[in-house]
């Protein structure tokens, strides 16, 4: 049967990454314009800033960090509750209640320090993106959604955006996994399915779109997508812009949806798929990751390979960054990694204790100072504040 996976204490965002340290301390780096590195200050951060310890008094008993693109969340073993911060432009953070000086913008639009969701209740895992968010509930394990609905990817017909916590139409059952596009929403299940909801128009939900039977620009309703042979399960599941990655328990990577720069790991980089394809080549995966066009695949051992857009070196294949390369390469000078996180066009991994981040550098999201280029082709460490040079 397949066991939920450990929840990562490493999350990067749009263009922000945090991670949790095993001996207490949580640290942001990268963007901070809406406050999503929770500093509690609207003063900036000078170049070159690196990691900032966060002053969030129960931050040594943080055990879950996501975050959408301009907004962070943790939950705290303290009280079971979500805290978020940062972008409230869709009520992120279910309020319209914040004060105006908490917001680097100057108004309720976003907040510096994190503010607590009591109504979402305790939760095991949480995506998001730009203007949705989805939580998957502890206890029960049903997924709940708010924000942008435009696509139905909130699983409510209704178009309006919601911003309040609501029951959904599309998907009721318990779910072990989540993972939320542009525009599109997944649950994997216990019994090893994938279901979808919400915007299908590259093929992103896995739904033939020649039959004119299905509307595949908004579905408010889950489709189960279908992969492998007999006995095979999905294990992991991740979302980009416009496709989605699924592992199997056989250590199988399939992928559908959009392929523009060769995302979805096969060699006809113009062609989107509408069915889940196999990746070739890729063995003894168990955790996938999906940023805006590229995906990654951890492999058992701890390797991670990338395939997609290299535009600006998240593939971390060393040398220049640029180009599609629908082909799996494994990332150059990363250790063996426990964990990957997945940005919009950065990658961070968990590994030999310590973070390794590759890829956009514009915001400083792989944690130091661009030097010659706006981004890193190459796994580099980060180093916290104690090991900063003086």
């Amino acid at each position: 049967s397949c066991q939920p996976r450990d929840i990562g204490l490493l999350t990067a965002g749009g263009f922000h990454s945090c991670y949790k340290h095993p001996l207490g301390p949580f640290y942001c780096w990268g963007s901070d314009n809406y406050g999503q590195l929770a500093r509690m200050t609207n003063d900036p951060l000078g170049f070159g800033a690196g990691p900032q310890r966060s002053p969030f008094n129960i931050a040594s008993s943080i055990q879950g960090v996501w975050s959408g693109t301009n907004h962070t969340c943790v939950s705290a073993q303290d009280d079971q509750l979500l805290y978020c911060a940062g972008n409230n432009g869709m009520a992120q953070l279910l309020t319209d209640q914040l004060p105006p000086a908490n917001c680097p913008l100057g108004n309720g639009g976003c907040s510096n320090r994190f503010v607590a969701l009591p109504q979402v209740g305790s939760v095991a895992q949480m995506e998001a993106n730009e203007s949705t968010t989805c939580v998957r509930l502890l206890n029960s394990g049903v997924v709940r959604c708010w924000g942008s609905n435009q696509y139905a990817q909130l699983g409510i017909s209704d178009t309006n955006p919601a911003h309040r916590f609501q029951q959904m139409e599309a998907f009721n059952q318990e779910a072990i996994d989540l993972a939320l596009g542009d525009q599109h929403a997944l649950v994997l299940t216990p019994a090893g399915a994938i279901h979808c909801w919400g915007k299908n128009g590259q093929g992103q939900c896995g739904l033939d779109n020649s039959d004119p039977a299905n509307d595949t620009i908004r579905m408010a309703r889950a489709i189960p997508v279908s992969a492998g042979g007999e006995g095979f399960q999905f294990v992991d599941v991740a979302a980009g812009n416009a496709h989605t990655c699924g592992v199997g328990n056989d250590g199988s990577v399939w992928c559908w949806g959009r392929n523009n720069r060769g995302q979805l790991g096969y060699a006809e980089p113009e062609t989107d798929s509408f069915v889940a394809r196999q990746v070739p080549e890729l063995e003894d995966m168990v955790q996938v990751v999906a940023g805006d066009e590229y995906t990654c695949a951890r492999r058992r051992d701890g390797a991670v390979y990338c395939f997609g857009s290299n535009d600006n070196g998240m593939l971390g294949r060393g040398g220049d960054a640029g180009g599609n390369f629908p082909v799996p390469e494994a990332v150059v000078q990363l250790p063996p990694a426990d964990f990957i996180a997945g940005g919009k066009a950065h990658v961070c991994a968990e590994a030999a204790g310590g973070v390794y981040c590759w890829g956009s550098n514009a915001m400083e999201q792989l944690g130091f100072e661009p030097v010659d280029a706006f981004h890193s082709s190459r796994a580099t460490r980060v180093l916290w504040p104690h090991e900063q040079p003086r």
